[in-house]
């Protein structure tokens, strides 16, 4: 009985880049994020928003990236992970 041969996949190296980008990315990212969410909520209040307004307003942002994660799901089969998300960042930036 002839042996089994063992199909190994080697995975690229990481030379540490990927990580200093995404904490490059994230610093601002979370300081944007804390100054919004913040200041939303005492800009909703202000404007004389009822509590089921406020309580849409503070889930609306994690019940959408919830959601955005499903399309970007099925993008990976057709587009590498790096290009998705470039362009997703740059959609974001230009909507922000």
């Amino acid at each position: 009985m002839p042996a089994k041969t063992i199909r190994t996949t080697s995975l690229p190296v990481d030379d540490g880049k990927s990580l200093r980008y995404n904490t490059l990315y994230a610093i601002p990212e979370s300081a944007a994020n804390s100054i919004v969410n913040s200041y939303s909520i005492a800009y909703a209040i202000a404007m004389k928003a009822s509590a089921i307004d406020i309580g849409i307003l503070s889930s609306a942002r994690n019940v959408a990236s919830t959601l955005a994660q499903l399309p970007g799901a099925l993008l990976t089969q057709h587009a590498s992970r790096k290009s998705i998300w470039f362009v997703s960042t740059l959609i974001a930036r230009l909507l922000w």
